[in-house]
């Protein structure tokens, strides 16, 4: 770990996602890690809490649960606070350059203000996604005598700067039995997938079983969007004994190249039966969203048993600088982080050299240039000791290590010695049954360079060797010899400095069934005469006993599996005090203190009666011709408490995949091929990738296949055309992956080619009822055999489809029969070819019709005149006669007798003077159109806008006003002429017109400005009403309706209105207006007196016009 970061570790199973160095979705700055190590435990921060409650105001009861992104190397945090108010929750913001010590602003930036929210705003989740920042927050929204506004819980914000939000509302709600209790904490995909913006949420449908589902919407903007589209979860809790037993809830994506990763909270109770524990873990989903793999254990945890810390909740994960930074609520309380430290890495050439398997290795907590202790599990076969390395990351050299042993072979205890003090992972692979030993244990204790054996010493010690101590002896390499002999010409002053440790010289030995040696300790006073020692060493008899000048511990001191350890320690350089200790490693110790007070006065020079001013150890053996090992060691440390080292589970490699088929450079005669290759062994999936780039950069077939399949073949779908293609298949267990070569093969298929002529519509003309027949030539003109789809279309609508199967160079003629009910001219196509059907009445019947009707202008300065042009047509087959009658505002004003013969047309055109101001209603013969009489120099607030030109056959919109206020959108399905919307605003009431009920802010006409013999699609409206408004003018809500206005009647009529939801300061409402006219939108006052609401009706609805699809209607008027 960096300097600075005081940090303990624990551990669980390590995973390692590595991704390459692309954008990994973070939009901004953010930083994009090369690799992302899921270590077996976030490391959690030593000065944690970092945040707490403070002051007697908003957040002086509870700070925690945090959401941090990083933006141009700032830590930016939105977190939860209670102030003990009966509010749930305020937001605030506070920032960081370290992610560590935060400066917080002294206001919340969110606080409850709607009915969703108006019992606290909870736990927000922030990403950021193109140029601006959205936040997902939980809602409070109790009701008065109980219960709650609605189960669905989850508030959209908006912002530009992170500290001034926008709110959009509610998103989704439940929509299935298994999350019908309540749907809250929606954590956002920070980029679009497919089309659409997705959102992980925690659904129930009973309290605290959560479970993890998911939500999408085509518009991140528009909270009506949002949609609970599948009916199953997508993460569940796992019965057993699993930290996420009881249930789950998402805490933050991040998106890893092409995977998701999420962040997830999970509880269980099987510590404490009556209580919840929170901790954290992952889960990593592919862009389908398919789960690829889950943590077996969590990352960060702040249970302790026997104590109320038991919540660990995390709601966002960040990178920066090379350091991941999960940033969580402590215990509902405080927030506090965890961090993993981790560097950019080579792909880990390890697992291409044959070394199957792997564990990771939590080290922390201990100096600099130390050996450190790693125990082997047991379930590893010593077989495959001599194949153990160890390395600091998974690309670097191995390091020093050596393997303890006794006179049966292999200990399962490994010596290691870092040249790093970091806390972090380092690796241990095994499994390759080629590798032969690389012990050295002379490299693990090269340790004593910086030692000087005291004050005026001799200075550093200059080797440290395995050397034998006599000849003859078959142990070799597995004795050790140290000597320092201090300051031999002088003494070392007196000074009660006892308290500061610089140094510890621990050595170890374990009793041997045939073991004859010892270690001797000189010290304290010369040598020669003078020397006094202690040693251990097996008797005589059998029996290991400590020895001191001549004199005898008691028989039996040595127990079985005991160590005897000879330590050494320094006090400020100047002083050394020796002990002789025996029990076994991690346990206590029993020092060997049976001595006199005067010779342990002499070991002890805490005293003023005794001192060392130097030491010698020499482990030395008996001699004779006896076989037998010693593990004699030395461990330097620093100061404790020892370095802190878990071994955690395995991780075996996948096999490299082999292609079988098609082979490389082979030619194919399938667009279709069957792929074909040897599964990977220890491979828990396979994933094949197909593409025509020979760097596979934009797959044209990337799926995953299960780790036994061993054949995949395209699928129609995804037929590949004619030329050549590359291929692998990578082997997958969990995140590991292991690819195979990349193989190139060609396709080359003959391909059918159809040609379509010589539509034919026999006859071309018909009576009603009677059949006609639509007949084609279809000819196959390929290589090789094909099926086409025929689809007959009669005005645009499919009426019939036919699959035509043709060998090459084959024709056949495809019939199709039409039959029609109404008279009138029809449009027939087979694939892009066209012709008409004219369907007429029986003989000697007339049908004389209006098409369409005109006005020009639309609009006239009162005493103008007004053009209205007619046009008719017979559309039967006899002679015939009609008569023609225009009504003006009501009055009939123009009348006029036809006579056409079959097929015979005729424009009538009549005149009309506009005198009374406002709208002036006109109708021919059930065509109802407007004339409006404005005065050109005074306009009476009305507002005028553009006509909105509709090409045949295309869609468009038009915004009405600034800011927008009405949304209107055409399609016309003619396909020929043009047609023309026209819009009118006023704001008041148009004169003439009595005015609509309730309070209204503004009238809207909608009509058309042409009317032709074209269809148009009738209409559904959108209202958005401004909350408000409607407080301000003592309105009631459930009153919001829209009026028409009907021209015949000249009355206000009501037209159905369904209340949809609100979002933020507004309310959605749909109505089905039923045709183009003069609206209005009102509400009731809910008591208050009339002039008060007036006077308060200052402001605006605004309505959405969204045409759709229903039952076609003629030409209308507005």
């Amino acid at each position: 770990m960096r300097a600075g970061y005081a940090l303990a570790l624990a551990g669980a199973l390590c995973l390692i996602f590595a991704f390459g160095s692309a954008d990994l979705g973070q939009a901004g700055s953010v930083e994009s890690p090369p690799v992302f190590e899921i270590p077996p435990r976030f490391v959690k921060y030593a000065g944690n809490p970092i945040m707490g409650p403070r002051g007697t105001g908003w957040e002086s009861y509870r700070v925690y649960n945090p959401s941090v992104i990083v933006e141009n190397g700032i830590f930016h945090m939105l977190y939860r606070a209670e102030g003990g108010d009966g509010i749930s929750g305020r937001i605030g913001y506070a920032w960081s350059t370290d992610g560590l010590s935060f400066t917080r602003l002294p206001d919340p930036v969110l606080s409850p203000s709607e009915s969703y929210d108006i019992g606290g705003c909870e736990d927000p989740r922030v990403v950021k996604i193109g140029n601006r920042y959205y936040m997902t927050y939980t809602g409070n929204d109790p009701l008065e005598g109980g219960g709650y506004r609605t189960p669905g819980n989850i508030c959209l914000a908006r912002s530009e700067d992170l500290i001034h939000w926008e709110k959009l509302g509610e998103t989704v709600q439940p929509a299935h039995a298994w999350n019908s209790h309540q749907i809250k904490a929606g954590a956002l995909v920070p980029e679009k997938i497919g089309g659409y913006y997705y959102m992980f949420y925690m659904g129930e449908n009973q309290p605290w079983r959560g479970r993890i589902g998911l939500a999408r919407a085509t518009d991140i903007d528009n909270v009506l969007t949002w949609e609970d589209f599948l009916d199953r979860p997508i993460l569940e809790p796992r019965s057993g004994n699993y930290f996420d037993s009881v249930g789950v809830e998402p805490g933050a994506v991040y998106m890893l190249g092409d995977r998701i990763l999420l962040i997830y909270n999970g509880w269980g109770s099987s510590e404490q039966p009556d209580a919840y524990i929170h901790r954290t873990g992952w889960a990593i989903f592919s862009k389908d969203f398919q789960l690829l793999a889950r943590c077996e254990e969590p990352i960060i945890d702040e249970y302790v048993p026997g104590t109320s810390n038991m919540i660990a909740f995390s709601e966002s994960i960040c990178f920066k600088d090379g350091v991941w930074y999960i940033h969580y609520g402590m215990q509902d309380r405080w927030i506090g982080v965890a961090v993993y430290d981790t560097r950019p890495v080579e792909t880990d050439r390890w697992w291409n050299q044959a070394w199957a398997h792997r564990r990771a290795v939590s080290v922390g907590n201990h100096p600099e240039n130390y050996q450190i202790m790693i125990p082997i599990p047991p379930e590893i076969p010593k077989s495959a000791y001599p194949s153990i390395r160890f390395l600091e990351d998974s690309s670097s050299d191995p390091l020093p290590y050596w393997i303890e042993r006794d006179e049966g072979g292999y200990l399962n205890i490994a010596w290691v010695r870092r040249l790093d003090n970091r806390d972090r992972v380092i690796w241990m692979y095994y499994g390759n049954p080629a590798a032969t030993s690389a012990e050295n244990g002379e490299n693990v204790f090269l340790f004593f360079d910086d030692f000087g054996g005291g004050t005026g010493g001799q200075g550093a010690l200059n080797r440290t060797k395995w050397a034998a101590s006599g000849t003859g002896v078959d142990v070799y390499e597995h004795v050790l010899r140290l000597e320092d002999h201090g300051n031999q010409d002088g003494f070392v002053e007196h000074v009660d400095r006892w308290t500061s440790l610089d140094r510890s010289v621990e050595f170890r030995l374990k009793n041997a069934s045939t073991w004859r040696g010892g270690i001797t300790l000189a010290g304290p006073g010369g040598f020669g005469d003078k020397r006094e020692y202690a040693e251990v060493f097996r008797h005589d008899d059998g029996t290991l006993r400590f020895f001191s000048d001549g004199e005898w511990s008691p028989p039996g001191l040595a127990l079985p599996d005991s160590w005897y350890m000879v330590r050494v320690d320094l006090f400020d350089n100047d002083r050394i005090q020796a002990r002789f200790c025996w029990g076994m490693p991690g346990t206590d110790l029993g020092e060997l203190l049976w001595m006199s007070g005067e010779k342990t006065n002499n070991w002890n020079p805490q005293t003023g009666s005794g001192y060392c001013d130097r030491y010698r150890l020499h482990v030395w053996d008996g001699g004779g011709d006896s076989s037998y090992y010693f593990d004699w060691l030395f461990v330097r440390r620093l100061s404790r408490p020892d370095p802190i080292v878990i071994v955690h589970g395995e991780e075996t490699m996948p096999g490299k995949p082999t292609l079988i088929s098609p082979e490389n450079g082979a030619r194919v005669e399938t667009k279709t091929p069957v792929l074909r290759w040897n599964v990977s062994q220890n491979a828990g999936a396979h994933r094949i990738i197909v593409d025509n780039d020979p760097n596979l950069g934009s797959p044209l077939i990337d799926v995953t296949v299960g780790g036994t399949v061993h054949t995949y073949q395209v699928p129609a779908e995804s037929a590949l055309a004619n030329g050549t293609y590359y291929w692998r298949v990578i082997g997958m267990r969990g995140l590991l992956e292991n690819p195979s070569d990349i193989w190139r093969f060609t396709v080359w298929v003959g391909e059918p080619g159809f040609r379509v002529e010589n539509l034919r519509i026999e006859p071309w003309r018909v009576k009603i009822g009677e059949a006609a027949t639509v007949s084609v030539d279809v000819t196959n003109s390929g290589e090789i055999a094909g099926v086409l789809t025929l689809s007959l279309t009669v005005n645009r609508t499919v009426r019939a489809t036919e699959n035509i199967s043709l060998g090459p160079n084959e024709t056949r003629t495809v019939s199709f029969e039409v039959t029609e009910n109404e008279p009138g001219v029809y449009s027939i196509e087979v694939d892009n070819l066209s012709g008409l059907l004219i369907v007429e009445l029986p003989s000697g019947q007339p049908d004389i019709r209006i098409v369409w009707l005109r006005i020009l202008p639309r609009r006239v300065d009162p005493g103008e005149n007004a053009e209205i042009r007619v046009k008719t047509v017979n559309l039967g087959t006899a002679l015939g006669t009609g008569e023609v009658h225009l009504k003006f505002r009501g009055t009939t004003v123009g009348r006029e007798n036809l006579l056409l013969g079959p097929g015979e047309s005729r424009t009538l055109t009549f005149m009309v003077r506009g005198e009374r101001a406002g709208p002036n209603p006109i109708e021919i013969d059930g065509f109802r159109a407007c004339l409006w009489v404005i005065d050109s120099r005074e306009k009476s607030g009305e507002r005028v806008l553009e006509f909105a030109v509709l090409q045949a056959g295309t869609a468009v919109e038009v915004d009405v006003g600034t800011p927008t206020v009405l949304r209107i959108f055409f399609k016309s399905i003619r396909s020929t002429e043009n047609e023309a919307v026209e819009i009118l605003e006023f704001e008041q009431c148009p004169e003439n017109i009595r005015r609509a009920p309730g309070v209204v802010r503004s009238y809207i006409s909608i009509s058309l400005r042409e009317l032709s013999e074209g269809d148009i699609e009738n209409a559904v409206m959108w209202l958005r009403v401004e909350r408000n408004w409607i407080r301000r003018a003592g309105l009631s809500e459930s009153s919001i309706t829209l009026y028409r206005y009907d021209w015949e009647e000249e009355k206000w009529e009501r037209v159905p209105t369904k209340r949809i939801g609100e979002v933020g300061e507004f309310v959605y409402l749909t109505a089905s207006p039923g045709s183009f006219s003069l609206f209005a939108i009102s509400a009731e006052p809910t008591g208050l007196r009339w002039s008060v609401i007036a006077a308060c009706a200052a402001a605006c609805f605004v309505a959405f016009l969204i045409v759709r699809t229903f039952a076609r209607r003629r030409a209308g008027t507005g």
